[in-house]
């Protein structure tokens, strides 16, 4: 298969296989690797030529081709981003569905039509929304912690 890309959709292509596979790898072990998406990725580097190096991308003795520090801040602010919004995300998913399943029992929730347990939850998390655009964590304290 074949895609003709003009040099600054190649350079996208590259920046967006270094964030994915950053995704699917950055955070296992080295032994847990998927190494396909390290092969794919270095691919996409070896076929970009000298481009590669023009947008920030060098490569070890090996062959292995990582971005600068300065492409690397560049592509980081992404994941920051992403991980900002996730972090919120998924902490207000988690205390509105807490505060619902005291409220009426996890077996409740879980018989619920999908629909009407998302129309239930979006109040909740609207709740905690509002309080985390207002006052971040400023409020948020653990009331009994389990030793």
């Amino acid at each position: 298969m074949q895609i003709e890309l003009t040099p600054k959709q190649y350079e996208i292509l590259m920046k967006l296989v270094y964030l994915g596979n950053w995704l699917v790898n950055s955070l296992r072990p080295q032994e847990e690797r998927l190494p396909a998406f390290d092969e794919v990725e270095n691919l996409v580097y070896l076929q970009a030529g000298p481009l590669a190096e023009e947008i920030g991308f060098t490569h070890d003795e090996h062959g292995h081709f990582f971005p600068t520090e300065e492409l690397d801040e560049e592509l980081m602010s992404f994941i920051d981003d992403y991980e900002e919004e996730c972090f919120w995300d998924h902490l207000v998913q988690r205390l509105a569905y807490r505060d619902l399943a005291e409220e009426i029992g996890e077996e409740a929730i879980e018989m619920m039509p999908p629909r009407e347990r998302q129309e239930i939850l979006a109040r909740y998390e609207e709740r905690y929304n509002r309080e985390f655009e207002e006052c971040g964590l400023d409020n948020l304290r653990l009331v009994k912690i389990k030793i």
